[in-house]
């Protein structure tokens, strides 16, 4: 990986760091569940299930 960074008013005013990354990988779940059957006085019904997965590899050598 390279990172570069700069910055005013500091006394480095510059550097870049390289650096290896290996296995960099993230997965997020998330899930959801509803109900309400039925209800009243202007209305629900109901009813939701819901998931998702959310994945990212980011390696460098």
């Amino acid at each position: 990986m390279n990172d570069e960074d700069s910055s005013v008013g500091y006394r480095e005013a510059y550097s870049n760091t390289i650096s290896g990354q290996a296995n960099g990988k993230f997965m997020y779940y998330t899930a959801d569940a509803g109900y309400d059957f039925l209800r009243g006085s202007t209305y629900k019904v109901g009813a939701f299930v819901g998931w998702t997965c959310y994945g990212q590899k980011s390696d460098s050598v």
